[in-house]
């Protein structure tokens, strides 16, 4: 700034001669730097004027003009040739109150994979404009500058999207007014992401099995919950029946059904950092990673024709039995068995057919068939409802005696 045609101090007259003092002056441009000037025109007395100056620390000059000031308060004393005349005058050399500083640091951010965040900055002391150029680190890399950050505030879309703005990334900017430049601190950008999901895409497992899928996370966690799709939407599933750890990272499937057939999938919630107050947390859903379960239906075992009774000894009608369905067959196999306590079975030697014709009993006794899956799959072996063949005894007579 130039302060022109100032008369500071007192005018002294030596000799009846009256000595004037003016000055003008340019303060301090940028904090701390001495670039000041002031220049000095007298009148009166005679000349050649002699000038004395003092300032700020030890500084002193006997020159009329000064340059090269840094800020302060000058004193000067003129005296005119053979003292005609004295004049005194202070000057004072201003500068801006404080250096280019960044008052607000950006701050660490923390939110979900795809979502976007934002880091600003403010500076203050400021000459001139100010001019913003934000800078990237990735991890393991070099800041560079960011194409479109010039503003205070940075906004960073789609975090971690396409390998860009990854978790780790730092952020700084510099910030530059007429006098020069200063650098922020970093700032950290966290993402909370799904970082894996055990299980096989699609599986496909017999009536009764089960199977379990794990979530692997980077974040900080605050809950799970695993949903279900069986075609007619997406819903969320609770501990109970076939499920255990619907809120927890470990889904188990146990004792499955046909009805558990369909699409899994968790959303997992996290904690967010420096967000607006209204998103204190944040949700990842595995939209691209869902599991599909194929459960088969469960084997339905042959149905076995009626019981039959007969009294004494006899030979049963022949025993016929519906073809099995279900689980990953045909192909089945068959195994007829008998029992004569419907406790204890025993395969009975070549008769692996639909049909079975047992031999005369003299006993009831049950049978049943043995059906075992023998389809890619093995569901296992199951049995049919037993039949009955009961054996009546023959009635007990007593001898008839004519008198």
């Amino acid at each position: 700034m130039l302060v022109a045609g100032c008369l500071l101090g007192v005018n002294t007259s030596l000799n009846g001669q009256i000595c004037s003092v003016n000055s003008s002056s340019t303060n301090v441009l940028c904090y701390g730097e001495s670039t000041g000037v002031i220049n000095i025109t007298v009148t009166g007395g005679v000349e050649p004027y002699a000038f004395v100056w003092t300032g700020p620390g030890s500084f002193s000059s006997t020159s009329q003009n000064l340059s090269g000031l840094a800020a302060g308060s000058y004193s000067l004393t003129v005296t005119g040739n053979s003292g005609s005349c004295s004049g005194t005058a202070t000057i004072v050399i201003d500068q801006p109150a404080y250096p280019l500083t960044v008052i607000t640091q950006p701050a660490d951010q923390t939110d979900c994979y795809g979502n976007t965040v934002e880091f600003n900055a403010e500076a203050n002391g400021a000459t001139g404009a100010l001019s913003y150029q934000w800078q990237s680190r990735p991890p393991g890399g070099e800041f560079s500058d960011i194409t479109g950050g010039t503003a205070s505030v940075l906004t960073v879309h789609d975090i971690g999207v396409n390998g860009e703005n990854t978790d780790g990334t730092e952020y700084r900017v510099v910030i530059t007014d007429d006098c020069g430049e200063v650098t922020s601190e970093p700032a950290l950008l966290r993402i909370n992401a799904v970082s894996g999901l055990s299980g096989r895409v699609n599986y496909t497992i017999c009536d009764g099995d089960g199977t379990s899928y794990e979530v692997t996370t980077e974040g900080s966690v605050v809950g799970y919950q695993w949903s279900f799709n069986d075609g007619t939407g997406w819903q969320p599933i609770t501990d109970g029946g076939i499920y255990s750890g619907t809120a927890t990272s470990l889904l188990t499937i146990s004792d499955a059904t046909s009805a558990a057939t369909g699409a899994y999938r968790v959303s997992v919630t996290f904690n967010t950092l420096n967000q607006p107050p209204d998103y204190p947390t944040c949700v990842v859903t595995t939209h691209t990673r869902n599991r599909n379960l194929t459960v088969m239906p469960p084997v339905l075992p042959s149905v076995v024709t009626a019981d039959q009774t007969f009294c004494g000894t006899g030979t049963p009608a022949p025993l016929t039995t519906t073809a099995a369905t279900g689980g990953s067959g045909p192909p089945y196999s068959y195994q007829w068995q008998e029992s004569t306590d419907n406790v204890n079975w025993s395969n009975i030697s070549g008769a692996q057919s639909l049909a079975y014709s047992p031999p005369a009993l003299t006993e009831t006794t049950w049978y049943r068939v043995a059906v075992t899956d023998e389809g890619s799959m093995r569901c296992g072996t199951f049995y049919s409802y037993p039949v009955t063949v009961t054996v009546n005894p023959l009635p007990v007579t007593s001898a008839i005696y004519h008198h």
